[in-house]
């Protein structure tokens, strides 16, 4: 059976991308439910990953597929892969994506990789810098076989939540969005506004507990 290779989309704009990468989804995480995807960690800890999607669909057989979207990949992008065995719960857990192709993303400046599956080779993936996240962690890989299906750049979902090609992908260590083009704009200055009020705020509540620990010090002497 054939891959279906679908042409990149632009999406987001560079602009919006580089304004998220100064906020947090805790911040988003205020405004709006829409477009979390639950169940799916970060691999590093101090994790900050934002750029335009670049969707491949694979069963946990076949993840050859995952070499086009590596070819078709630009810098800046972000692989979200949805093995779709995985997701259904098949056994056992194979997992799609370890260290040569993380080598091979960094190569290509990928801004990250999104795996609704499994990964393998978790100590040379956290000894590189890319930013992943994962659903599970599995010993087992996908074994070469016969071709059997794969689709590149086409609408993907996860528990509910729509992703499209070319949506922003916005994560860090509390959890991870996609939001379309004209969802992620739209919301950006309300979030840039949750961000600097609690900026203001934990400035005051970080002089009080100055003063406090100043004033317990004075008692003691």
């Amino acid at each position: 059976m054939s891959y279906g290779v679908n042409p990149c989309h632009d999406g987001v704009e560079d602009g919006v991308i580089e304004a998220y990468r100064l906020l947090s989804t805790s911040a988003l995480g205020h405004l709006t439910h829409t477009g979390y995807l639950p169940g799916l960690r970060a691999l590093h800890s101090d994790t900050h990953l934002c750029g335009r999607a670049l969707t491949a669909e694979i069963d946990s057989r076949d993840s050859r597929v995952l070499r086009e979207a590596l070819i078709m990949a630009r810098p800046g992008d972000v692989l979200v892969i949805v093995d779709h065995d995985a997701v259904s719960g098949c056994e056992p857990c194979l997992a799609c994506w370890g260290e040569l192709r993380t080598l091979a993303a960094c190569v290509k400046g990928l801004a990250g990789v999104v795996v609704i599956g499994a990964i393998t080779d978790v100590q040379a993936l956290r000894a590189l810098s890319l930013p992943i996240f994962h659903r599970d962690i599995s010993a087992l890989t996908i074994p070469a076989g016969e071709s059997r299906w794969g689709e590149l750049n086409r609408p993907v979902s996860h528990a509910g939540v729509g992703i499209a090609p070319g949506d922003l992908i916005f994560g860090d260590d509390d959890g991870l969005f996609a939001l379309s083009p004209a969802r992620a704009t739209s919301l950006l200055s309300a979030i840039q506004e949750k961000e600097a009020a609690d900026a203001r705020r934990r400035d005051e509540l970080l002089a009080r507990l100055g003063d406090s620990r100043l004033g317990s010090s004075g008692a003691r002497e």
